[in-house]
């Protein structure tokens, strides 16, 4: 399956061991896509979101107030996309269950429950496809994408800039 991973900017280094353990597991993921300061980020986020079969919506205490982490999820469920959640970091009212599935904790990174309760949700997809009145995201998002953060490094040496002797 082709997942695309909505997250938080501060939660990139456990999200690059989430794509590890889900490359593990033959599952493709947006890891790599980045955004470039200038584009049009909403559409190139919609064109991507369609590309992929699902949205994994990491949560963290950063993710679940990011804007444009929620956007991207209400897009996936305005898409028809399944949207399965993943714990990275433990956050108040996130629940724990949902209907007869575990929601996958990876906040104790990989483990044999998680790798077990990652594959459970993904098997059963259509139990997470969720109407487009549950998602309470954003028009307009503020700030950055995570995609976009560090997305950018000139080619070539840095330059400094000469002293003076």
């Amino acid at each position: 399956m082709r997942l695309f991973l909505a997250y938080a900017h501060g939660d990139y280094g456990q999200l690059k061991h989430l794509a590890d353990v889900l490359h593990e597991h033959d599952h493709a993921t947006s890891i790599a896509f980045k955004l470039m300061p200038g584009a049009d980020w909403k559409q190139l986020l919609i064109q991507t979101i369609e590309d992929y079969d699902a949205v994994i919506y990491a949560i963290s205490p950063e993710s679940v107030v990011n804007e444009w982490c929620r956007w991207q999820v209400g897009e996936g469920v305005r898409l028809g996309k399944p949207i399965f959640p993943v714990i990275l970091r433990p956050t108040s009212g996130i629940p724990t269950r949902l209907g007869e599935h575990e929601v996958p904790d990876f906040s104790e990174g990989p483990s044999e429950a998680f790798s077990a309760s990652l594959l459970a949700v993904l098997r059963d997809a259509d139990d997470f496809r969720l109407p487009s009145t549950d998602m309470q995201a954003p028009q307009d998002p503020r700030g950055v994408p995570a995609q976009a953060h560090e997305a950018y490094t000139p080619p070539g040496p840095i330059r400094s800039m000469p002293t003076q002797d």
